[in-house]
């Protein structure tokens, strides 16, 4: 533990008086994790969802038993915004779409 302290406390702090050393310490430890960040971050962008099947409650429907937000579709919802953000096509399941939230529903106790 004094170990892992030690190393998280020098990455703030120089130990000793070299301050030109410490920075360039500083500069490799963030060019190193900003090359870990960027391998690790190449993956995620090869991850693209092709749908976005939507369960819920007034919140969430847009359409299903008509729209029951009270700006009657003037503002998107959370859900209508996401499909936005990925490129994908959002539609109540009443007109064959995947957004199956419905106005009123709530949970069901048999489940």
């Amino acid at each position: 533990m004094q170990y892992l302290c030690r190393i998280m406390i020098s990455t703030v702090v120089p130990l000793n008086n070299n301050i030109k050393e410490h920075r360039m310490t500083q500069k490799r430890t963030l060019l190193k994790y900003g090359i870990l960040s960027l391998a690790l971050a190449a993956p995620l962008s090869a991850c693209a969802f092709d749908s976005l099947t939507v369960i819920g409650d007034s919140l969430s429907d847009t359409g299903n038993n008509g729209r029951w937000t009270w700006d009657s579709g003037q503002n998107k919802l959370y859900d209508e915004q996401l499909a936005e953000r990925y490129g994908l096509a959002l539609s109540p399941s009443s007109n064959g779409g995947s957004n199956y939230a419905a106005g009123g529903r709530d949970g069901d106790p048999g489940i």
